[in-house]
């Protein structure tokens, strides 16, 4: 894991941890608050108080961070994104980055810092286990310029979960530390929900992320009606793309996409081994309309097509 040099004392920010937790001692490696913060972040975090989170049903703009050299390797499949990117697709809101960093620490702060200042929620996936190798929470910290604490109502949820194995270890209780101003909720009897600022930190397992990213998700996306057209067109997608580019051109409020689709049973019901699957999208019905208007008025003269929908 990356380390950050350790800064002269003078030069630490020394801040007060809130009730819930007593400040843990900076660990041999160096001081955890990075050097500069954006200046949002920073007014915050100076102020001593619990950043806000987004509105409910406020957030248009998403942002994930998948941690995990297991799944950089290929050892572990990444499952979750897909859950994300269904429910934002779903709910007619932009997905705008998804990022698989190693676990680093350096790295995942970094990340974790450029999707909270570009969008209005960010999801982490993973490295909240009690293994040297788990440093999500501790990079959150970091990128809000906050230091970590022991959260005591996490403590007693660890030891409700290993009683009957004796005082909790050091590692069992690694998984109390959050960030100092980091607010905690316990909505089931699983990991808690950590936010810090617009940032949720959850687990990586997919069936406890799917459920804490369906519980998060849920609150906070402002969801909209999205009308999907779709049209198959029967040929080489090369002969079609004048069409789709015109279509695209025709409505620009629309997301206008095309995607071969090869041996597909579609297409072999229309005698044909290829065919183009081409989708508008918008909030806009008549956007998304005219864009299917224009991509059949400007079909190549012969080519084949069946409007979906």
């Amino acid at each position: 894991q990356q380390q950050q040099q350790q800064q002269p004392a003078a030069q630490q920010q020394q801040t007060k941890a809130q009730p819930q937790g007593q400040e843990q001692q900076p660990r041999a490696a160096g001081e955890r608050v990075p050097a500069a913060l954006p200046a949002a972040i920073s007014a915050h975090a100076c102020a001593g108080g619990v950043l806000p989170g987004p509105p409910a049903g406020s957030a248009s703009c998403v942002g994930l961070v998948v941690v995990g050299d297991e799944v950089l390797r290929g050892d572990v499949a990444d499952a979750n994104s897909p859950v994300v990117i269904r429910a934002c697709h779903e709910a007619g809101v932009t997905l705008a980055r998804v990022a698989i960093v190693p676990d680093a620490l350096g790295e995942v702060a970094d990340e974790v810092r450029r999707q909270s200042e570009r969008c209005d929620l960010v999801l982490t996936s993973g490295g909240v286990g009690p293994t040297h190798d788990d440093c999500t929470l501790e990079a959150v910290a970091r990128a809000f310029g906050q230091r970590l604490v022991r959260h005591e109502g996490i403590v007693a949820a660890l030891a409700k979960f290993y009683s009957g194995e004796g005082e909790l270890n050091a590692e069992q209780l690694k998984m109390a530390d959050v960030p100092e101003h980091a607010e905690v909720d316990f909505p089931d009897q699983g990991y808690p929900l950590v936010r810090v600022g617009n940032v949720f930190v959850l687990p990586g397992v997919p069936r406890f992320f799917s459920t804490k990213a369906a519980t998060v998700l849920g609150r906070y996306l402002a969801r909209k009606d999205v009308h999907r057209r779709v049209v198959h067109v029967f040929c080489e997608e090369s002969l079609v793309a004048s069409a789709i580019t015109s279509a695209a051109a025709a409505a620009p409020a629309a997301a206008v996409g095309s995607y071969p689709q090869f041996g597909d049973v579609a297409a072999a019901a229309a005698g044909h081994k290829v065919y183009v699957k081409v989708t508008a999208s918008c909030v806009d019905k008549g956007a998304a309309d005219a864009a299917v208007d224009e991509l059949v008025a400007k079909m190549p003269k012969g080519v084949k097509y069946e409007i979906v929908r």
